[in-house]
């Protein structure tokens, strides 16, 4: 069966097998097989001639217990509720259908192996294919093409919970990084909402808009409510507009995927063992100032196995042809909720314009 051309190779063998006398035993041993198998392929080249060295399906001619024809089309057309291609229901629903619409009982063992056959379920795509489009996803990228932003929970780290629970240190970190170059800009809030979030990317945009004035990214976020608003709005979110007031485009990701922001959330990653559980705080003053240390190491100094061994900035450096000062990578981590939020304040040349708050701080 393994052979290019199996009829010809059975030829060989009952041709062998004839001109030496029916010699089962020596045939056998000549073409390595068994002898039942030549026995077999013998009588049936006596019986029906080079037709019947043909390979014949030993699948069963009757199935008892297959699903029959007329449930196999409910099925299938429930597989697609009017006929929207793009919606789609699994087995279970399916089973559940069939059975509450038409008193149907079938297993979505069976409902799944149908819609197999019918080419209804596309195969699973490997790992590696997933990492080879991502990677050349990134390839063709460009630095500060993209700004992925998200929010982080600070309350479920160890070292920060009695400090954020008494409301002394900030429970969120808003964090925006580039994906190609790995810049990353970190701020902190006391509270989630569009306020913070509007304060965060105004911050990040004035500050690259003073350091790389040629920069137009696209701001990339999940579809949480401090970035959308309301679901039901009729309208775009404050934080929208202030991304559109700046010429620039908001990008949300499919519900559900985190991967589609896999290089913040990566950050996320690795900001837990470097920084959270490896150093102490005791006063706000002192958190700030070391997150500050922290995000001045991962931009400048902090080699990265993705980027072949370069720093982010190096890597932006080394990548873009956008001029920018070192400047670029030195945002200070602070703290939005005092920050004023007006018009003129969402203007400025960067976060260290803010003197008299980053002197209290």
């Amino acid at each position: 069966m393994d052979a290019k051309k199996p009829d010809a190779y059975r030829l060989k063998i009952v041709t062998f097998c004839l001109r030496n006398g029916r010699n089962i035993s020596l045939t056998a041993r000549t073409f390595a097989v068994s002898r039942p198998t030549v026995i077999k392929w013998v009588c049936r080249y006596q019986k029906h001639g080079s037709d019947g060295l043909i390979a014949k399906s030993n699948a069963p001619k009757h199935v008892p217990h297959k699903t029959p024809e007329h449930i196999e089309e409910m099925i299938i057309r429930l597989r697609h509720p009017k006929k929207r291609l793009k919606t789609k229901i699994g087995p279970v629903k399916i089973r559940y259908f069939l059975k509450k619409r038409h008193g149907i009982f079938s297993s979505t063992g069976a409902i799944y192996r149908i819609l197999k056959q019918k080419g209804l379920i596309k195969p699973r795509r490997k790992k590696w294919q997933n990492k080879r489009q991502i990677a050349a996803y990134r390839a063709a990228l460009k630095p500060l093409d993209i700004l992925q932003t998200d929010a982080k929970h600070l309350i479920d780290q160890p070292t920060l919970f009695k400090h954020v629970n008494a409301r002394i240190f900030p429970a969120y970190q808003f964090t925006s990084r580039c994906p190609k170059s790995g810049l990353t800009f970190m701020t902190y809030a006391y509270s989630l909402n569009q306020y913070t979030a509007v304060r965060h990317i105004s911050l990040l945009l004035a500050h690259i808009r003073n350091w790389c004035p040629d920069a137009r990214p696209v701001i990339q976020t999940d579809n949480g409510l401090e970035f959308i608003g309301n679901i039901n709005a009729r309208k775009d979110s404050a934080f929208t507009r202030v991304v559109e007031s700046w010429k620039l485009k908001h990008n949300t990701i499919p519900p559900a995927s985190p991967k589609f922001n896999g290089a913040v959330e990566h950050f996320h990653g690795r900001i837990e063992p470097e920084f959270y559980e490896v150093e102490r705080f005791e006063k706000i003053w002192e958190f700030l100032g070391k997150a500050y240390s922290y995000m001045l190491y991962y931009n400048f100094e902090r080699p990265n196995m993705n980027l072949a061994d370069r720093t982010p900035w190096e890597a932006f450096s080394d990548w873009s042809t956008i001029k920018a000062s070192p400047r670029l990578a030195d945002f200070p981590p602070v703290v939005l909720d005092h920050i004023p939020l007006k018009s003129e304040d969402c203007r400025l040349k960067s976060v260290n314009d803010l003197p008299e708050y980053i002197n209290f701080q």
